[in-house]
C-alpha cells in the first residue's frame, strides 16, 4: 500500500503535490515481491497480469480481477476483485484484490465501500503509515454519496491560459460563476477556503491527514458542491479538498488559483478534449469531445491515468502518467534500469523539484536529448526529458504539455481508454 506522490515542476508543485499525495492510489503493494504476480500488481503491468491470468492457476483470478480495473472495465472488475478476495489462498493476494477494491470504489466516489474494502484488506496484511493516511481520507468521506451527472452531458468552454499556461474555463456552482483550472492530473478537485466560502459549498465536519513530500501530514477539510454547471453538463455531489488560500497562492500573490477540476469529474463525463482552431483553443466534454478510433492506451491506477506508449530506444511499452498542468515530461530512474540504452546521449544536469511547503534540487538529474513515443499510427517526439534519480515502482514517468500539444488538440476518452493527439 503506498500513497504515490509525483515532483512536478513549475509554480503550481506546491498544490500538485499535496493533490498527488491525497490521490490514495490503492492499486497494490508498494514494494514489488518475488512472485510474479506481486511483482506485476506493483509496477502496473496490465498487459503481464493478462498473462497470468490466461496461464490459470491460484493467482488467476486476482490477476484477471485487477487487470479489469486498470483497464476501467469497473462493472466486470468489481464483482471479479469481490470474488477474488474471497477465493484467494494467498493473504498478499486476497490483500492486493481488496486494496483493488477500494481503489475502484474510490474513483466511483463510493467512498464508505473504499473504506471498507481498505479496513478489510488492513486486517489480512497491515497497513503502512500511507495506507493507515489513506483509510483516514476515506472515512472522512464515508457519508458522501456518489457524484452524479445529469443525462446527456455536453459542454463546449472556451480556454484561457493563465501565467503558468495552466487551462482555466468559466463554470459555476449555485449558479454562482466560478472559474476553473483542469487539471486530470489532479486525483481530486480542490477549492480555496475562501472560494468555498463565497460559493456556498457544504463543509463536512470530518477530516483528514494526508501526507506531503516536504511534510509528514497535513491536515484536510472536504466540501461539497451540490450542483456544477460546465456549459450544459451538470454534475451533482461533487468533492472538493479545501486548502487554505495561501495553498494555492504564489509569488507574493501576484499568481493564484480557487479552484480545480481533477480527474473523478472527467472520468464521469466520459470524455475531453483540447481543440485548437484558428489559434483558439476550446474545452469539449461529453459527447461535445470527438470520439477515438484508436486501440486503447490508457489504464487507471487508483485516481491516476498512465499512458501506455511504446518506445523503440527502450525496447518496451513504458507507463507514463499524463499530466495535463505539467508543462513538459519526465522519466523516473528505473525506466533507464530497465532500458539503460535510452541514457545514450544523456548529459547530467541538477533538476529542482516543486513540493507542498517548499522545493528541492535533484543534483543527480540527467537530461535526454531526445525520447520517440509510439502513440496511435504516429510517433512523438520529445526533447530535453528530464529523467530523476528517484525510481517509482507503479511507472517509469510523466508526460505533459510537451506532447499533448503536438497535434491541434488532444481528446482522452475514459470510455475507450483511449489518448488520441489530434492531427
Amino acid at each position: 500500500m503506498s500513497v504515490r506522490s509525483t515532483l512536478l515542476s513549475g509554480p503550481a508543485g506546491k498544490w500538485r503535490a499535496l493533490l498527488a499525495a491525497a490521490a490514495l492510489l490503492l492499486a497494490g503493494p508498494a514494494q514489488a515481491e518475488p512472485a510474479s504476480l506481486q511483482q506485476a500488481l506493483a509496477t502496473n503491468d496490465v498487459e503481464r497480469l493478462e498473462q497470468l491470468a490466461k496461464a490459470g492457476g491460484p493467482q488467476a483470478n486476482v490477476a484477471q480481477a485487477v487487470a479489469l480495473s486498470l483497464r476501467h472495465r469497473d462493472a466486470q472488475a468489481q464483482p471479479a476483485l469481490e470474488r477474488a478476495a474471497v477465493a484467494a489462498t494467498a493473504p498478499q493476494d486476497r490483500a492486493a484484490a481488496l486494496q483493488e477494491l477500494a481503489a475502484l470504489s474510490t474513483r466511483q466516489g463510493r467512498y464508505m465501500a473504499a473504506a471498507q474494502a481498505l479496513d478489510a484488506s488492513a486486517r489480512v496484511k497491515p497497513l503502512d503509515q500511507a495506507g493507515e493516511q489513506a483509510l483516514g481520507f476515506l472515512r472522512a468521506l464515508a457519508a458522501v454519496p456518489p457524484m452524479r451527472m445529469e443525462a446527456a452531458p455536453r459542454a463546449r468552454l472556451p480556454v484561457t491560459r493563465d501565467a503558468a499556461r495552466l487551462v482555466r474555463v468559466d463554470g459555476s456552482v449555485a449558479e454562482r460563476p466560478q472559474d476553473f483550472v483542469v487539471d486530470t492530473g489532479a486525483a481530486f478537485s480542490t477549492m480555496t477556503v475562501s472560494a468555498a466560502k463565497r460559493l456556498g459549498l457544504q463543509m463536512l465536519d470530518t477530516e483528514a491527514s494526508v501526507g506531503s513530500v516536504s511534510r509528514d501530514a497535513v491536515a484536510t477539510r472536504f466540501a461539497v458542491a451540490q450542483d456544477l454547471r460546465l456549459d450544459g453538463a451538470v454534475l451533482h455531489d461533487v468533492v472538493f479538498i479545501v486548502l487554505p488560500d495561501a495553498a494555492l497562492s504564489f509569488a507574493g500573490g501576484a499568481y493564484r488559483i480557487d479552484a480545480i477540476l481533477g480527474l473523478p469529474v472527467f472520468l464521469q463525463l466520459g470524455r475531453l478534449a483540447i481543440e485548437v482552431d484558428d489559434g483558439r483553443e476550446q474545452l469539449t466534454l461529453g459527447s461535445a469531445a470527438p470520439t477515438t478510433t484508436g486501440p486503447s492506451n490508457l489504464i487507471l491506477s487508483g485516481v491516476q491515468p498512465l499512458l501506455l506508449a511504446h518506445s523503440e530506444a527502450a525496447g518496451q511499452t513504458l507507463r507514463l502518467f499524463v499530466d495535463t498542468g505539467a508543462g513538459s515530461s519526465q522519466l523516473f530512474r528505473n525506466a533507464v534500469d530497465e532500458a539503460p540504452q535510452l541514457l545514450k546521449g544523456a548529459v547530467s544536469r541538477p533538476h529542482t523539484l516543486s513540493g507542498a511547503g517548499g522545493s528541492s534540487t535533484d543534483e543527480e538529474a540527467r537530461v535526454l536529448p531526445r525520447l520517440d513515443l509510439r502513440l496511435g499510427e504516429g510517433t512523438v517526439e520529445l526533447r530535453e526529458v528530464v529523467l530523476l534519480s528517484k525510481a517509482a515502482t507503479d511507472r517509469h514517468g510523466a508526460v505533459g504539455q510537451d506532447l499533448l500539444r503536438q497535434g491541434r488538440g488532444y481528446v482522452m476518452d475514459f470510455e475507450r481508454m483511449c489518448l488520441s493527439l489530434l492531427r
